[in-house]
C-alpha cells in the first residue's frame, strides 16, 4: 500500500490497545476472527464516496483495495457483525469506524463468521 493510501486512510496510533488500521480484506477476516484487543478500527479517513471514485486522487491499486475493504466491512455491518460509525473531523473528512457488535447484540449465530472473499 502506498504512503499516500495510507495518510489517507487514517491518522489513528498504532499501538496494541488502539485502533486497528487494516489494509487488506484479509486483515480484517484476522482482525475479526481474534478475540480481545481493541473491539474497534479506522477503516478510511477522508470521505469515502469520493475516495472510492475514479476521480479520487488516490492511485487506481489503492482505490481499489479502498473499495474492497469499504465492501467488506459494510456486508460484515449488514451481518449484524460490526456496527459502522462517521466521525467528523473536519471538512470533507470523516473517519470511518468500525466496531465490533457484542455477541448479544449481533443478529448472527456465534459460529465462525461468513466473511467476504476478497475478489
Amino acid at each position: 500500500m502506498s504512503q499516500a493510501m495510507t495518510a489517507v486512510m487514517t491518522s489513528a496510533e498504532r499501538d496494541q490497545t488502539g485502533p486497528r488500521v487494516l489494509s487488506s480484506v484479509a486483515e480484517f477476516r484476522g482482525w475479526f476472527a481474534r478475540t480481545g484487543g481493541c473491539p474497534w478500527f479506522e477503516y478510511h479517513r477522508g470521505l469515502l464516496i469520493w475516495d472510492r471514485s475514479p476521480q479520487s486522487e488516490l492511485p487506481d491499486d489503492d482505490r481499489r483495495m479502498l473499495g474492497k475493504i469499504a465492501n467488506a466491512v459494510f456486508q460484515a455491518a449488514e451481518q449484524g457483525r460490526v456496527h459502522l460509525v462517521q466521525r467528523r473531523r473536519g471538512p470533507f473528512d470523516f473517519s470511518y469506524l468500525a466496531i465490533r457488535a457484542s455477541r448479544k447484540a449481533s443478529a448472527a449465530p456465534a459460529a465462525s463468521p461468513q466473511l467476504p472473499v476478497a475478489a
